[in-house]
């Protein structure tokens, strides 16, 4: 594992960058067993509760491509 400053990212587990990209914290980098990038983040997605909007976060290993350092907004396609 290689450790990283954290750092505010972009997450989209979709792949679509745009609607479902989600601001997150990137916290350390890993090869997985396939031998591919993945990065230990902690991001928060939000849905909607019929009243309102609730947040969700979730920390998980995301592969690279689902990943983007973050700059003022988020990435769109």
């Amino acid at each position: 594992m290689r450790e990283a400053t954290p750092i505010h990212v972009w997450v989209d587990v979709t792949g679509a960058w745009g609607y479902h990209s989600s601001p997150g914290i990137l916290l350390m980098w890993q090869k997985s067993h396939q031998g591919e990038w993945e990065g230990w983040v902690m991001y928060a997605s939000t849905y909607s509760t019929g009243h309102g909007l609730k947040a969700h976060v979730t920390q998980s290993w995301v592969n690279a491509a689902h990943i983007r350092e973050a700059d003022s907004r988020p990435p769109s396609s």
